[in-house]
């Protein structure tokens, strides 16, 4: 059996394939783009960091919910620490605590559990931090504030977002709809705690004539989609 990753993305959409013939035209598959551990196992390489990852694998998380997982999926949901967006954090993490209680043998009460839950978070909050410095110290993000800034501006606009970038960069520290605190995305899209103060308020002059929505959506792509 041949594994082929199809490279063709949709919109959000990226699909992971497994390719029962020889010739990946034949049309002779299995469609494995909802299988979590396919995503995990056999598509990464497909991704520009560890986020763009887990932000392909989210929606299917959220269709099949967590007890539509197979017992590989839930484990890389678990390593992964991503949750399906209409459970709470508490209730999600209770959940995954008793996954591992039934699945590990070495692991046979709660304490032991939320041990292996804080290596696991701590793993994956390091792809995190990696994931969001690689993004903010891009060719890409850099090219995209001089395309749309002047000289002076862009000096302005590093300044005007260096606190918020440290954080970004140095802690994984996105804004609200990522977690408990505001950050650089509340920030560009002027939400939040940033919905007087954000980006929108700046009155930056477009140097290449283009528009503002433009400039944050170029922003978004790099630190929020990972396109770079």
């Amino acid at each position: 059996m041949n594994l082929y990753v199809e490279t063709v993305q949709v919109g959000e959409t990226r699909a992971v394939h497994m390719i029962t013939g020889a010739n990946p035209d034949a049309g002779n598959y299995t469609d494995r783009t909802t299988d979590l551990d396919y995503w995990f196992n056999y598509a990464q390489h497909k991704c520009t960091d560890w986020n763009q990852l887990l932000s392909y694998v989210q929606p299917h998380l959220d269709t099949k919910t967590w007890s539509g997982l197979n017992t590989d999926e839930k484990d890389w949901a678990t390593k992964a620490f991503i949750k399906e967006d209409a459970v709470t954090r508490v209730n999600d993490e209770t959940a995954k605590r008793t996954f591992l209680i039934s699945e590990y043998p070495a692991i046979t009460n709660d304490a032991e559990a939320r041990v292996e839950m804080a290596t696991r978070w701590g793993i994956n909050h390091t792809k995190d931090v990696a994931s969001c410095k690689a993004r903010h110290h891009s060719v890409k993000q850099h090219c995209v504030i001089s395309e749309f800034l002047s000289p002076d501006e862009r000096e302005t606009f590093l300044d005007d977002t260096y606190l918020l970038c440290v954080k970004f960069s140095e802690e994984g520290l996105k804004g609200s709809t990522y977690g408990a605190t505001d950050g650089i995305i509340d920030w560009i899209n002027s939400t939040s705690g940033y919905s007087a103060s954000g980006l929108a308020s700046k009155s930056y002059t477009m140097y290449n004539g283009d528009s503002e929505a433009n400039f944050i959506a170029a922003l978004l792509d790099v630190i929020e989609n990972g396109v770079y």
